[in-house]
């Protein structure tokens, strides 16, 4: 049965004390949180509440913002030790996957077997702590270094775990049926936030352009074990967040 979480992208702004009193107010139980090892004071934010609020289910955010899979060979070494805190925050923490961005930017001509090759390497590195990597889609338009079939052949020809994030691919048009359809077996997890159809603006599902209804009954019928994460920006009012929760929850009892 899937299990809906929210991401702490939505308290991004606020401080130790409001985030942990909105997550106890509201009962919020699975949660999943983003690592960025290199701004202190977000670290600090998370520790605190890694270890004095408890959880039932939590996943974990790869840095992205500092790491990138794109550097150069002579700074992946030392980058891809940034990753390496985040894998061992996730064995910590026993948290169910750890998510992985193919790029951020595409500034310069990318070699997708260079990329590849050093998704490989971090999949391997987890796997000897029994962390899962989740592999999300990215980029969106003209920053898309994997399109929809490009993305499928790399889940299928490594055996990756797949987290689709649905706000990216409708942006790049993608066949939300197809893709679920093909990687239902692959998908572990989804990010769920909707957008006005331009911008990767992190809206409630119910607020954008996109009729999340049928993407949503696909989703549990297709893919029941994978985990829903609401993943909504810090702007977006948490009342909202909350009405979506309770929404999800009871969308998910009818169709069953």
């Amino acid at each position: 049965m899937n299990k809906i979480y929210v991401s702490d992208l939505i308290c991004a702004s606020d401080n130790y004390e409001d985030t942990i009193n909105f997550f106890m107010d509201n009962k919020i139980r699975n949660i999943e949180f983003f690592i960025e090892s290199h701004d202190e004071k977000h670290t600090e934010k998370l520790n605190k509440i890694l270890e004095n609020y408890s959880m039932e289910n939590v996943s974990f955010h790869g840095p992205y913002r500092y790491f990138k899979l794109t550097v150069s060979e002579k700074n992946w070494e030392e980058i891809l030790e940034d990753f390496k805190k985040a894998i061992d925050i996730t064995q910590k923490y026993k948290g169910e996957f750890l998510v992985l961005h193919t790029n951020e930017t595409l500034e310069n001509e990318i070699d997708k077997n260079i990329i590849e090759n050093r998704i490989k390497e971090i999949v391997k590195i987890a796997e000897k702590k029994s962390v899962k990597i989740a592999v999300e889609n990215v980029g969106i338009r003209k920053n898309m270094l994997y399109n929809q079939e490009e993305y499928i052949e790399l889940i299928k020809k490594y055996g990756f775990y797949s987290l689709i994030d649905i706000g990216h691919a409708l942006l790049n048009n993608w066949n939300m049926k197809i893709l679920i359809e093909i990687l239902k077996d692959d998908i572990i997890g989804y990010h769920l936030h909707n957008n006005n159809g331009e911008k990767d603006t992190h809206q409630s599902v119910f607020n954008g352009k996109f009729d999340f209804k049928e993407i949503i009954k696909n989703i549990y019928e297709k893919t029941p074990a994978a985990n829903l994460v609401l993943e909504y920006s810090s702007v977006t009012p948490k009342n909202e967040l909350l009405e979506d929760l309770i929404m999800l929850s009871g969308f998910s009892r009818n169709i069953k």
